[in-house]
Protein backbone atom coordinates (compact mmCIF):
# COMPACT_ATOMS: atom_id res chain seq x y z
CA UNK A 1 0.00 0.00 0.00
CA UNK A 2 1.51 3.24 -1.13
CA UNK A 3 0.07 5.36 1.66
CA UNK A 4 1.83 3.18 4.24
CA UNK A 5 5.20 4.17 2.75
CA UNK A 6 4.28 7.82 3.13
CA UNK A 7 3.25 7.11 6.74
CA UNK A 8 6.62 5.51 7.46
CA UNK A 9 8.41 8.58 6.11
CA UNK A 10 6.37 10.93 8.29
CA UNK A 11 6.97 8.70 11.34
CA UNK A 12 10.72 9.17 11.06
CA UNK A 13 10.83 12.88 10.10
CA UNK A 14 11.14 14.27 13.63
CA UNK A 15 13.83 11.79 14.64
CA UNK A 16 15.82 12.44 11.49
CA UNK A 17 15.61 16.19 12.05
CA UNK A 18 16.60 15.87 15.71
CA UNK A 19 19.68 13.82 14.85
CA UNK A 20 20.68 16.21 12.03
CA UNK A 21 20.62 13.43 9.45
CA UNK A 22 18.60 15.15 6.72
CA UNK A 23 20.29 15.01 3.35
CA UNK A 24 21.27 18.51 2.30
CA UNK A 25 23.98 20.38 0.48
CA UNK A 26 25.68 22.38 3.22
CA UNK A 27 29.08 23.03 1.68
CA UNK A 28 28.51 26.80 1.67
CA UNK A 29 27.19 26.68 5.24
CA UNK A 30 30.35 24.86 6.39
CA UNK A 31 32.52 27.44 4.64
CA UNK A 32 30.65 30.27 6.34
CA UNK A 33 30.82 28.48 9.68
CA UNK A 34 34.61 28.43 9.49
CA UNK A 35 34.83 32.22 9.12
CA UNK A 36 31.63 33.46 10.79
CA UNK A 37 30.05 30.80 13.02
CA UNK A 38 27.33 33.11 14.32
CA UNK A 39 26.23 33.98 10.79
CA UNK A 40 26.18 30.28 9.90
CA UNK A 41 23.97 29.59 12.94
CA UNK A 42 21.64 32.42 11.94
CA UNK A 43 21.34 31.03 8.40
CA UNK A 44 20.72 27.56 9.78
CA UNK A 45 18.03 28.98 12.09
CA UNK A 46 16.34 30.51 9.04
CA UNK A 47 16.40 27.14 7.26
CA UNK A 48 14.99 25.43 10.34
CA UNK A 49 12.22 28.03 10.61
CA UNK A 50 11.34 27.50 6.94
CA UNK A 51 11.16 23.73 7.47
CA UNK A 52 9.02 24.19 10.61
CA UNK A 53 6.65 26.45 8.68
CA UNK A 54 6.30 24.04 5.76
CA UNK A 55 5.70 21.05 8.01
CA UNK A 56 3.16 22.98 10.08
CA UNK A 57 1.34 23.84 6.85
CA UNK A 58 1.36 20.14 5.90
CA UNK A 59 0.00 19.17 9.33
CA UNK A 60 -2.79 21.76 9.19
CA UNK A 61 -3.64 20.94 5.57
CA UNK A 62 -3.81 17.19 6.27
CA UNK A 63 -6.21 17.60 9.21
CA UNK A 64 -9.43 17.95 7.13
CA UNK A 65 -8.60 14.79 5.17
CA UNK A 66 -8.04 12.93 8.43
CA UNK A 67 -11.39 14.07 9.84
CA UNK A 68 -13.20 13.24 6.61
CA UNK A 69 -11.72 9.74 6.36
CA UNK A 70 -12.63 9.13 10.03
CA UNK A 71 -16.21 10.30 9.54
CA UNK A 72 -16.84 8.44 6.28
CA UNK A 73 -15.04 5.23 7.22
CA UNK A 74 -12.88 5.42 4.10
CA UNK A 75 -10.83 2.34 3.38
CA UNK A 76 -8.39 0.96 0.83
CA UNK A 77 -8.61 -2.45 -0.75
CA UNK A 78 -11.26 -4.69 -2.21
CA UNK A 79 -14.31 -5.91 -0.32
CA UNK A 80 -13.82 -9.53 0.66
CA UNK A 81 -10.11 -9.52 -0.18
CA UNK A 82 -8.24 -6.96 1.93
CA UNK A 83 -9.45 -3.76 3.50
CA UNK A 84 -7.65 -1.20 5.64
CA UNK A 85 -8.94 2.03 7.09
CA UNK A 86 -7.29 5.15 5.73
CA UNK A 87 -7.66 7.34 8.84
CA UNK A 88 -4.81 5.75 10.88
CA UNK A 89 -2.34 6.44 8.09
CA UNK A 90 -3.61 9.99 7.68
CA UNK A 91 -3.32 10.45 11.45
CA UNK A 92 0.31 9.33 11.29
CA UNK A 93 0.98 11.86 8.51
CA UNK A 94 -0.66 14.68 10.47
CA UNK A 95 1.03 13.74 13.76
CA UNK A 96 4.42 13.15 12.12
CA UNK A 97 4.33 16.50 10.34
CA UNK A 98 3.35 18.28 13.58
CA UNK A 99 6.15 16.57 15.54
CA UNK A 100 8.69 17.38 12.84
CA UNK A 101 7.52 21.01 12.77
CA UNK A 102 7.98 21.23 16.53
CA UNK A 103 11.42 19.64 16.24
CA UNK A 104 12.51 22.12 13.58
CA UNK A 105 11.15 24.99 15.67
CA UNK A 106 13.19 23.83 18.67
CA UNK A 107 16.27 23.49 16.47
CA UNK A 108 15.74 27.04 15.20
CA UNK A 109 15.45 28.34 18.77
CA UNK A 110 18.68 26.54 19.66
CA UNK A 111 20.43 28.02 16.62
CA UNK A 112 19.20 31.53 17.46
CA UNK A 113 20.39 31.19 21.05
CA UNK A 114 23.79 29.95 19.92
CA UNK A 115 24.08 32.67 17.29
CA UNK A 116 23.13 35.67 19.38
CA UNK A 117 23.30 34.95 23.12
CA UNK A 118 25.86 32.28 23.83
CA UNK A 119 29.48 33.38 23.84
CA UNK A 120 32.09 31.63 21.78
CA UNK A 121 34.02 29.06 23.75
Amino acid sequence: MTISIVSIVFLQLASTAHKGKFTRADTVLHAIHGKAPRLARAIQAFFHLCAATLLAIIAVASWPSLVESWQTGEYLGAIGDFQAWVWPMRAVICFGAACAALTFLLLAIDDICRAFWIRKS
